[in-house]
């Protein structure tokens, strides 16, 4: 592997690392990715930001006729002093024209802030900017009425610029992943090509993610896939943990071209690669056969729960009477006792005998905490890494490489 990783680093130019046992070598690429030109030697691999050394520090001062660009920057500033103030708030009132907060303390404080919408101001500061809002910033800044189609081109050819092309980012994605280790010592990422050399996928764990999850975190993971939006579609697979009070924190991501069954496979072994064989490791993803397989292949001496969430949407209870004794289904999940259980299930077998069979079938260790063998720690749902899924569903409209800076940059933020 060390004369690989020779091979790959003389073809980008790229320095070899000085520390030969790394476990994630980067293998040799005949052609580029999608058939893409080779990228030309790159004298200074360190991919430097274009922003210099700015940062942004968000700001705790509030004071009388301050204004805002937006609801959201407001809510931020205030939530901030807060924290570095030390004491709780409450809001009195919250809707498009006026935002009003008071102190939400025990002794007497009559601390209040009011916030009113100013006239003539940006009307909408949404996220993502749309065609509709291009339009009309248009016909109110220039006086020049242009059409939707027109608006959603600039729109693209204004991304293209921030973001580069698609085929563009995949070419840099050797030379940014041997940056991510260079800036993050310890950190494992490796790129899988298909036969014919093209990119098929890709494994990124942060050291700090996994010096995290095996020195101060429970041994739980949840996992979870989200479809990509851009050009070339494909998955993201994340492993997500959970700390002490319940915090979420990413332990791995990657990228394929499908969610299949090799996908998780190749994700998971490097996955293993990373956090070793953990005692009384547990996995909670949804019924995917294609994951239960490979936990039990790659991790043989794991255990695996399934999402209730996801095991009650397969319940099908139709009739608004069904529906009305749902409740049955999570007394039974999250009984602690084994007696509890019984009395439950036994209600629903009279109830909801479709509901019943379906359960039984899947088996009550897989689901049913009383009967679970190993630790869940509370973990019934996939909820965690469907929040992290929520979060990146912008960013999931990104370049390849611009998502991996996303994902680490979004994790570095809350960890460090």
């Amino acid at each position: 592997m060390a004369e690989d990783v020779s091979v790959a680093a003389k073809i980008l130019n790229i320095p070899e690392d000085d520390d030969n046992s790394d476990s994630e070598d980067i293998k040799p690429i005949r052609n580029s990715f999608w058939g893409m030109p080779d990228p030309p030697p790159c004298s200074d691999p360190v991919i430097k930001s274009r922003h210099g050394n700015i940062s942004y520090q968000p700001t705790s001062h509030v004071k009388v006729l301050q204004t805002f660009d937006s609801n959201e920057a407001l809510k931020l500033v205030v939530g901030l002093k807060c924290v570095h103030e030390n004491f709780q708030m409450k809001v009195k009132k919250s809707s498009k024209h006026q935002y009003e907060v008071v102190c939400h303390s025990d002794s007497d404080c009559d601390w209040r802030l009011m916030a009113v919408f100013i006239d003539g101001s940006l009307k909408d500061c949404r996220r993502v900017y749309r065609g509709k809002e291009i339009m009309e910033d248009v016909n109110q800044r220039l006086n020049i009425s242009i059409s939707y189609h027109q608006a959603w081109r600039a729109k693209m050819y204004a991304l293209q610029l921030l973001r580069g092309t698609p085929e563009s980012s995949f070419n840099l994605l050797l030379v940014y992943c041997h940056n991510l280790k260079l800036a993050n010592p310890g950190t494992v990422r490796e790129i899988a090509l298909d036969p014919l050399g093209r990119f098929d996928m890709l494994f990124v764990a942060l050291f700090c993610s996994i010096r995290l999850f095996l020195g101060h975190m429970r041994p739980l993971l949840i996992m979870d896939g989200a479809h990509l939006k851009g050009s070339y579609v494909g998955t993201m697979f994340l492993a997500v943990g959970m700390d002490g009070n319940n915090g979420i924190v990413p332990i791995a991501m990657g990228v394929g071209k499908t969610e299949s069954g090799p996908s998780w496979t190749w994700f998971l072994r490097k996955l293993r690669q990373c956090i070793g064989d953990v005692p009384n490791l547990t996995f909670v993803t949804d019924r995917a056969a294609s994951i239960d397989l490979v936990i039990r292949t790659v991790f043989p001496s794991t255990h695996h729960r399934l999402c209730c969430w996801h095991l009650s949407q397969n319940l099908h209870l139709n009739s608004t009477k069904e529906k009305r004794k749902w409740w049955m289904f999570w007394e039974i999940c999250k009984a602690y006792r084994l007696s509890n259980f019984e009395t439950t299930m036994d209600l629903m077998r009279h109830s909801l005998p479709r509901a019943t069979q379906y359960l039984e079938e899947v088996g009550y260790a897989r689901w049913a905490r009383s009967h679970f063998p190993g630790l869940g720690y509370s973990a019934m749902t996939s909820n965690s890494a469907e929040s992290v899924n929520s979060v990146t569903r912008f960013a999931r409209y990104l370049t390849i490489t611009m998502l991996v800076e996303f994902y680490q940059a979004t994790l570095l933020s809350n960890i460090i």
